[in-house]
């Protein structure tokens, strides 16, 4: 073992550090889980997950159900889950989440950083095939990487390597080695290409744009054959897949649906094996069916309700700190989710995120309090109704949410008026783009591997998607000292300060933490429950 793999098993010895935190530090940092089969009581870590004990079943053809992509779908710049769900059968990340979210080591068989950590170097996996019977190489995996940075390519990646990873920086060491050359140490590195940075799925070196609709295209474990816009997707099983033994079926059909109810009516006719994501509200026949598998699990997913700092009333931090003050958390879980919830306190480190759990148990959660709310009113000289505007988009359990947030706010004196947009008019594009203009807005945003992957986007000076268009110098150092920093006690004691100011600043009003389920009937076996907005189906197999 080097040094920071015993620095990892003494933190867990003396308690500091719990079993799941220390599997996840050591799968980031590229150990080898098996390094700690002698120390851990309970051997090597193993995802959980619904995998039957059974022999697997080969043959037959999964259905399973996505919403419609909004676009052609173009790894490069895909931008929602419709896009993201018909490339991942076919295409395949450097390393990718198990269900535990430790990674495991998929195109790359390991992954090492310098002691900084700001160079990383991969190792790829030999004799991997793509679907047109070629290698992969380095060159695949260095052109997938130096495409995404380009900012010519216009892939909103770039916002998941802000401050990290810039073009021209990452390099081929032998034939079998690529090396990241990072603008600032990141101890969570291997996240960014995993995939939950979904747009990092590897691609040819010779890959023209859009051109992956046409098939053929890929190492993953289906090949897609038919692409039919608004109607469906249909793969045959790789038959030289590197994968021992896998895939178990025979192909793949991806059905897609406009919306939620029209997902849940073909699920309930039988027209529909998986349904990956399913909503929290508005799917009670499924979730009440006892002819399907729930398959539920603890998850990042969040809802951001962003206060512009920079335009009135929210200039004023005592205004924010009294619009998070009218929120009852506990109602909101109970009423829009059935419980199926996590309360969160107004900053980006979920419970899920098991590496910081003893560090933001020490920022005392925000509770509903309207004298306190009034008072900070009055203090920002607000002693008339407050009038403010939310926008918002027309998606899952939006429109509800805004309509509570209106409700708790009216007993304070904040007057909200809400504004629902259909969901492509709120993102919109180029230079209208209401999301991030709106002083009042609410964004559904979907699970990050790490805090640090999550806050990259939306908190930092210099964000991608800064919507509450918030700054704060020593937030930026202290996020700068907490990616770099390995030693487990110190980056605990960062993730408390950086969760405190994000809680005492409230750029963001963060509620709650959805949990994840998906929808399967009783012949889907070794499917994982998480992470939810990805669907690994290498392992899937039909009774």
């Amino acid at each position: 073992m080097d040094d920071y793999a015993i620095h990892l098993i003494d933190e867990w010895k003396s308690g500091r550090m719990s079993r799941r935190a220390l599997l996840r530090a050591a799968s980031v940092a590229g150990l080898s889980l098996a390094t700690f089969r002698s120390v851990l009581e309970s051997g090597v870590a193993r995802a959980q997950t619904t995998t039957s004990s059974a022999t697997p079943k080969r043959g037959g053809t999964l259905r399973l159900a996505s919403q419609i992509p909004s676009a052609n779908p173009q790894p490069v710049t895909a931008s929602n889950a419709g896009e993201v769900f018909t490339y991942q059968p076919s295409l395949e990340y450097l390393c990718y989440p198990r269900e535990d979210w430790t990674l495991d080591p998929r195109l790359a068989t390991a992954w090492k950083a310098d002691p900084s950590p700001k160079t990383w170097v991969f190792t790829l996996r030999q004799g991997v095939k793509w679907h047109d019977g070629s290698l992969l190489t380095a060159d695949d995996v260095v052109a997938t990487f130096e495409r995404l940075l380009d900012p010519k390519t216009g892939s909103s990646a770039g916002s998941i390597y802000n401050g990290v990873l810039s073009h021209g920086n990452v390099e081929k060491v032998s034939d079998s080695e690529v090396r990241f050359n990072l603008d600032t140490a990141f101890v969570d590195f291997p996240y960014l290409v995993s995939g939950f940075a979904y747009q990092s799925a590897i691609l040819p070196k010779n890959y023209e744009m859009g051109s992956f609709t046409k098939g053929g295209i890929g190492t993953g474990p289906f090949v897609l054959k038919q692409y039919v816009p608004n109607q469906h997707a249909t793969y045959t099983a790789n038959k030289s897949y590197w994968g021992q033994g896998m895939p178990y079926l025979d192909g793949l059909r991806i059905t897609y649906y406009a919306d939620e109810s029209a997902t849940v009516l073909g699920m309930q006719a039988g027209d529909i094996d998986v349904y990956p994501v399913v909503p929290l509200k508005g799917a009670e026949a499924i979730l009440n069916n006892p002819n399907l598998d729930i398959l539920r699990h603890a998850s990042a997913d969040y809802r951001s309700v962003h206060m512009r700092v920079d335009m009135a009333p929210f200039n004023d931090k005592r205004v924010r700190q009294a619009v998070a003050f009218c929120l009852d958390r506990e109602g909101i879980v109970k009423s829009l989710f059935n419980g199926a919830a996590a309360v969160a306190n107004d900053h980006s480190f979920a419970p899920v995120y098991v590496d910081t759990e003893l560090a933001v148990k020490d920022v005392p959660q925000r509770q509903r309090n309207y004298d306190k709310a009034k008072a900070l009113l009055a203090e920002a000289g607000h002693r008339e109704p407050l009038k403010v505007t939310l926008t918002t988009e027309n998606l899952l359990e939006m429109p509800q949410y805004a309509v509570a947030i209106r409700e708790y706010c009216k007993p304070a004196g904040i007057d909200v008026t809400l504004n629902i947009m259909p969901t492509q008019q709120y993102y919109g594009s180029g230079s209208n783009q209401p999301w991030l203009v709106v002083p009042f807005g609410m964004t559904d945003w979907a699970a990050r591997g790490t805090a640090s992957q999550a806050i990259i986007p939306e908190f930092p000076c210099k964000a991608a998607w800064n919507s509450a268009h918030w700054c704060d110098q020593n937030f930026d150092k202290l996020f700068a000292d907490y990616n770099a920093e390995l030693d487990h006690q110190k980056r605990q004691k960062l993730a408390q300060q950086l969760a405190a100011i994000e809680n005492d600043e409230v750029p963001v009003i963060i509620g709650y933490w959805i949990g994840a389920q998906r929808a399967t009937t009783k012949a889907v076996h070794g499917l994982a429950a998480a992470p939810d907005n990805f669907i690994d189906l290498r392992g899937v197999w039909l009774a």
